[in-house]
């Protein structure tokens, strides 16, 4: 599983939390902030079961009953069978 935000702004505060102020980055450690259209995303067909299936990546936007975290991280997370979701994401078109 996978997490993610509806906030560009909590994405940004985990993407730099562990980088000091004035340091410098080297270029082989990379930053990176990923946007999911998820409209386009669940227009692609889903499958009812994880194993044996086909590649799947799907969007899980749970109620945040018993996680006092997952109000203001605003999260939705997502389940999938493969191992480069970044990558499975791209082979789809989007």
């Amino acid at each position: 599983m996978l997490d993610w935000t509806w906030s560009p702004y909590v994405a940004a505060f985990f993407a730099f939390r562990n980088i000091k102020m004035n340091a410098k980055i080297s270029k082989d450690k990379k930053i990176r902030i990923f946007k999911l259209n998820i409209s386009e995303w669940n227009k692609l067909p889903r499958y009812d079961k994880f194993f044996p299936t086909w590649p799947n990546v799907s969007i899980l936007n749970a109620l945040a009953f018993g996680n006092t975290r997952a109000v203001p991280q605003q999260s939705i997370s997502t389940i999938t069978n493969v191992d480069d979701i970044e990558s499975h994401i791209q082979d789809c078109g989007l």
